[in-house]
């Protein structure tokens, strides 16, 4: 076992519960647990990958996801993207929005897509397609779809995936949305207003928002268009996905603000 390894399997803030499954691949571990109310997804025992309530599995747990999906109410979504699939949170919830919207969703790890099935509840349908791809390939390479919404959250056990920081994929992410659409990404943290991402960001899009949640995540919500709507309006349409989809989502919604520019 490695230092690192060693240091986890002591640490304070290990998940306990009884363990349903445990998988290994080329890029790690992955775990399920079973505590109290609620399945969990982890790759380290110590991060919450995803998490499920088992009796009411469509409802969204994590403040960081319920802050993405407030992007429901932003347009009309018929076609969506889902880079990373996790524990499938973000695709159980946009089903349960829109049965009728198209979703395709991409996860590296097959055995991420397995787990899914048999623990989370994942939608079985004929409009929602799994991809077992990189992220990056697929967005550059499988297909020419648009959507109106993507969501991105590519997370190792503990890291954000640097591909998310990079302007090239930003790009990649601008060129697959619809006029109206929204890309809506989890970000590890703010970036500087000056930073080379913030320029991207604005050079790429006309409306940039984001939200900090409780955990410190922030979530970007970036959209083509340049829509004259206040703040209020965003803080408003966040904060009906809320009711929809039985969550509060209010103390959230407050938050959205406007990514501040560079001058």
């Amino acid at each position: 076992m490695s230092i690192s390894n060693t240091m986890k399997s002591l640490s304070p803030f290990r998940i306990h519960g009884k363990e349903l499954v445990h998988k290994d691949d080329e890029y790690g571990s992955i775990t399920v647990i079973e505590k109290n109310k609620y399945f969990i997804l982890t790759f380290d025992m110590i991060y919450e990958q995803s998490k499920i309530l088992k009796a009411s599995p469509m409802v969204p747990v994590h403040h960081y996801i319920r802050a993405m999906l407030m992007a429901l109410a932003f347009t009309p979504v018929n076609k969506v993207l889902v880079l990373g699939l996790g524990g499938g949170c973000l695709v159980r919830a946009v089903n349960a929005y829109n049965n009728e919207a198209a979703m395709d969703v991409v996860e590296l790890r097959a055995a991420v897509l397995s787990i899914g099935y048999e623990y989370f509840s994942l939608p079985a349908n004929a409009l929602t397609h799994y991809y077992v791809q990189d992220a990056n390939h697929f967005i550059n390479h499988e297909n020419n779809s648009l959507y109106d919404l993507i969501f991105s959250d590519l997370y190792s056990e503990d890291e954000m995936s640097p591909l998310q920081s990079k302007g090239s994929f930003l790009v990649s992410c601008a060129d697959r949305l619809t006029l109206n659409g929204w890309l809506v990404m989890n970000y590890h943290i703010r970036p500087d207003a000056s930073s080379v991402f913030s320029h991207a960001l604005h050079e790429l899009f006309k409306t940039v928002l984001y939200c900090t949640t409780h955990s410190g995540n922030v979530i970007i919500y970036a959209s083509k268009m340049d829509y004259p709507l206040p703040l209020s309006k965003y803080q408003e349409l966040g904060n009906s996905i809320g009711e929809i989809l039985n969550c509060e989502v209010r103390s959230l919604a407050e938050k959205i603000s406007f990514w501040p520019k560079h001058i």
